[in-house]
């Protein structure tokens, strides 16, 4: 019987802060013989609460480690990128849990039997839906804390506004990491995201207070399909600049979800579907979806049939302002490699209705 233990820390950091240091990977440094940090929401587009790509996470937890507890350096730590899954929560449990098992081979060789190890689980439980998915492991010994009050996305927004007081929040190495990126392209671009957001925020934000209660939004979306391509639409404005989407937008007043959807399409590529090729339709509600406010998108699937030619596409006429770009794209290269490009949770669209 083996008496191996292994450390599995779960969360984003993006940025690690020294108290994420000290609460969650000290004490797992310091009580198994190695760790795993499962880093959540890899794999998707940056935007103002996601701007670090899982390989600069992994740099500036190393770094800060060095500098905020050195005397842990012996400790063996594997990363491990693991994507969202906005609406298929056990797809995401099931994920962790491969990511950790293939760790525990790495570490301790292929032939170690994994479940003679003991797994510890650390992570801070905010009490709210997004970290609900901690209470999912019941087979692994939890060190995690609940904290209601806890909240990591107020350093990203400091850093953008320049009011974070940065010695006392993170560590040196990763506020030198965090200079040096916003003077990059990705750093440029994400901060005026960011400011984006607020100045749309500031438009709604009085309202919900009057009226108590957050403001809905409405959208629509479609997933085109033709000869195993999808049709994808790149975004000229923020949010997500630049990014390639599904053809959609807000929903109007005066029509039906299905009447916004093509009209949307009509708008943004010129290209005019027939009911009959219709086959899909879902709604996608998950609370955090858009960074604009809470935000409800129905989405239509069409194919159209393979006889039929599909001319070049382009944007109608003063619908330039929108979208740069209108292109047909492979399924397989949309799923397989596009993740990092893709706007908002259209990933997860295209997954449920097209693949």
């Amino acid at each position: 019987m083996s008496n191996k233990s292994i450390g599995v820390i779960v969360g984003r950091f993006q940025p690690i802060t020294l108290d994420q240091i000290n609460r969650l990977f000290v004490p797992a440094l310091r009580d198994n013989d190695a760790v795993v940090v499962i880093l959540g929401s890899s794999d998707t587009a940056r935007d103002d609460l996601d701007p670090f790509y899982a390989s600069e996470r992994e740099h500036m937890i190393l770094e800060a480690l060095m500098d905020a507890a050195p005397e842990h350096s012996d400790t063996q730590i594997v990363f491990r990128p693991v994507r969202d899954y906005w609406y298929k929560k056990t797809r995401f449990i099931t994920a962790i849990q491969s990511a950790v098992t293939t760790a525990i081979k790495e570490v301790f060789g292929e032939q170690f039997n994994t479940e003679s190890c003991q797994v510890n689980l650390y992570g801070i439980d905010r009490e709210d839906p997004a970290s609900d998915y901690l209470n999912n492991f019941p087979q692994w010994n939890s060190k995690v804390e609940v904290d209601s009050r806890f909240d990591d996305t107020w350093v990203m927004s400091g850093v953008y506004t320049d009011t974070l007081e940065w010695p006392s929040y993170l560590a040196p190495s990763t506020y030198r990491f965090i200079e040096s990126w916003l003077n990059t392209e990705p750093g440029k671009r994400i901060s005026a995201g960011h400011n984006h957001i607020n100045r749309y925020r500031q438009k709604y934000d009085p309202l919900e207070k009057q009226a108590g209660h957050a403001l809905q939004f409405m959208t629509v979306d479609n997933v085109v399909l033709h000869k195993g391509h999808i049709l994808l639409v790149r975004r000229r404005s923020h949010p997500g600049k630049g990014l390639w989407a599904l053809p959609g937008g807000f929903l109007e007043a005066n029509e039906t979800t299905v009447q916004g959807a093509k009209r949307e399409l009509r708008e943004e590529t010129r290209l005019r579907v027939k009911d009959e090729w219709q086959t899909g339709f879902q709604h996608f509600d998950h609370p955090t979806r858009s960074r604009r406010g809470r935000t409800l998108t129905f989405a239509y699937k069409w194919e159209i049939p393979a006889w039929r030619d599909v001319p070049q596409l382009s944007p109608d006429k003063g619908f330039e302002r929108e979208v740069t770009k209108v292109q047909w794209f492979p399924l397989s290269k949309v799923i397989n490699e596009m993740s990092h490009l893709l706007f908002e949770d259209h990933l997860d669209i295209i997954e449920s209705l097209a693949y």
